[in-house]
């Protein structure tokens, strides 16, 4: 069984064979607890730089915006909420590149996504609870890439900033004032509440 999914450096445990024969069994189960046990134990098991890990995972993935997709995604932002926002700064601006750059790689992308769902989150939480604590260069950088306009994933990047600050209830007129004008160049800051239940259009399940 070892011999069976040898790579080029290292000899695999979990094989291409059995991986691709739950991908596929997976599919046709509607019962997402052993999708979900079988994502986190070959993510523990298969090492990070192993070729049956990433290459047998994201040929089956397929489509980004599908319930694996999903499944994945919530499996991995987990991982994320371990780190304090000022440890996940550093690769804010690095996971939107490379989510745009690797568009045929799944799993990556999953994983940017991942990432940004968790650094949102905790950003929004840090703005409230540390008022004026966040560099004005962040600001300015989250002003920066919103200029982005030839990618479908920037304007879902802004939905995840006002979903996720839909969910915060720590801040009031006076505040909201303040967010329109430090974050220019968010388009929906003008009707917050008509903008608490708005869809995403690119990738709506991650």
């Amino acid at each position: 069984m070892i011999n069976l999914g040898k790579s080029a450096k290292r000899q695999e445990f979990i094989t291409i064979e059995i991986i691709d024969l739950v991908f596929n069994n997976l599919d046709n189960n509607n019962d997402v607890i052993p999708v979900i046990s079988f994502i986190t134990k070959s993510l523990k098991l298969i090492p990070l730089e192993s070729e049956v890990r990433l290459k047998i995972i994201n040929d089956n993935i397929k489509n980004i915006d599908s319930y694996m997709a999903e499944f994945f995604c919530e499996t991995i932002q987990p991982i994320f909420n371990k780190f304090k926002l000022d440890e996940l700064l550093p690769n804010f601006k690095n996971s939107i590149e490379s989510l745009m750059k690797q568009e045929d790689l799944p799993l990556q992308q999953i994983t940017s996504i991942a990432f940004l769902k968790e650094f949102i989150n905790k950003f929004w939480k840090n703005y409230f609870e540390k008022v004026g604590s966040l560099s004005k260069s962040l600001i300015k950088e989250i002003n920066n890439i919103m200029k982005i306009n030839d990618h479908p994933f920037i304007q879902s990047l802004q939905s995840y900033f006002i979903l996720d600050l839909n969910k915060q209830s720590s801040f009031n007129t006076k505040q909201l004032e303040i967010l329109k004008k430090e974050f220019s160049r968010f388009k929906y800051f003008t009707d917050i509440e008509t903008n608490a239940n708005m869809e995403m259009n690119f990738l709506p399940r991650l």
